[in-house]
């Protein structure tokens, strides 16, 4: 969903497959370790995925 948001709208495209690359890097590696961590790195994750794309929301032209 976040993909074809960006395809209409190039400036967001950077963000996107940012957003994309860390919510993978928390699935896959983070996760795994988090019990030796100790830390929720998966609720950060999603609070920081939340809020780029509420930012993203309000910072592009909905006319389209």
């Amino acid at each position: 969903m976040l993909l074809r948001y960006a395809q209409a709208r190039a400036v967001a495209m950077p963000v996107v497959v940012r957003l994309c690359l860390t919510g993978w890097l928390t699935g896959n590696i983070i996760i795994l370790t988090e019990n030796d961590i100790g830390f929720p790195w998966a609720a950060v994750q999603g609070l920081v995925s939340v809020a780029v794309m509420v930012r993203l929301y309000f910072a592009h032209d909905r006319s389209r």
